[in-house]
């Protein structure tokens, strides 16, 4: 059986093998390339912490697609939007034309696919408040979360390296504790509250030191280091939300439903049943005492 490379996937219109490309580049850039291929039209999506510039990534989108001299890619929508934004700043349709009989070789199409050669502007340094505004925005993190987003968000003025964005966050528990689990585009973070102020990292690794991220409906089995880290979702939709919108753009999945389910959670579900059936029990003797 023949493998494929990216380069070749991208040239069969794999909107994934197309949006890893793009990445590799424009990651360490501070944008983020999201794509799909339907009714045989492709469309990108640029996110940024700022909306990125229409004029200077329509030209690298173009020059790109137009090296990889695909006939399935000759129709192109693509947006540009602010990173936690719901619409789009701009929106621009390309007709592509193919190279024709220059198709390029791998390593000549990942030097075509650099960006273009002006220099980038510098990383825009964002405020606690920004990000709080962010984090808040998601959607994927409940009420128990709501006095953690302020630390968390101070934390990431300090902790962030030039370039590295949030891309995302979700709510759950990691060894029994209220965690919220942060994705950016350089590594997987899980954050947990120590006392009153502090924060307490439960487990954090870059995306390239990840050996594998297997899901479930219940959560994440995230192994590096040769250990196994479970975090399980306080809300499934919630988190199916995280793993489709950006957790599986970014990281190869595995589907595991032998992923068990969450026992300090179920532990706290049965004493807040027997909590409850205790509360019943003393308001009925109460009832019965005063009616004797």
């Amino acid at each position: 059986m023949t493998h494929l490379t990216v380069v070749d996937r991208a040239r069969q219109g794999d909107p994934r093998a197309i949006a890893t490309l793009m990445n590799r580049h424009l990651q360490p850039q501070g944008i983020c390339v999201k794509t799909t291929f339907e009714s045989q039209r492709l469309y990108i999506l640029l996110e940024g912490a700022e909306a990125p510039s229409q004029g200077r990534w329509v030209s690298f989108v173009r020059r790109g697609l137009e090296n990889l001299d695909s006939p399935l890619l000759s129709e192109v929508t693509i947006y540009g939007r602010q990173l936690g934004e719901k619409k789009p700043d701009w929106v621009e349709t390309l007709d592509v034309q193919p190279q024709g009989d220059t198709l390029l070789d791998a390593e000549s199409l990942e030097t075509a696919l650099h960006p273009p050669s002006a220099p980038p502007p510098p990383p825009i340094r964002l405020r606690s408040a920004d990000y709080e505004h962010r984090l808040r925005r998601l959607g994927t993190l409940g009420i128990t979360y709501q006095d953690l987003i302020p630390r968390v968000a101070a934390a990431l003025t300090e902790q962030l390296a030039p370039g590295e964005e949030v891309l995302d966050a979700v709510g759950g528990r990691y060894r029994g504790k209220p965690t919220l689990l942060l994705l950016t585009n350089q590594r997987l973070w899980a954050v947990t509250k120590r006392g009153r102020r502090d924060l307490k990292e439960q487990f954090a690794s870059s995306i390239d030191d990840l050996q594998k991220v297997s899901f479930s409906r219940r959560g994440l089995k995230v192994r590096y280091q040769n250990t196994d880290h479970l975090f399980h979702f306080d809300d499934r939709r919630k988190g199916r939300l995280f793993v489709r919108r950006s957790l599986a753009r970014l990281i190869s999945l595995h589907p595991d439903e032998t992923i068990p389910s969450d026992r300090y959670g179920l532990w706290i579900n049965l004493l807040g049943y027997l909590l409850l059936v205790g509360i019943l029990a003393a308001i009925v003797a109460l009832h019965l005492f005063l009616a004797a």
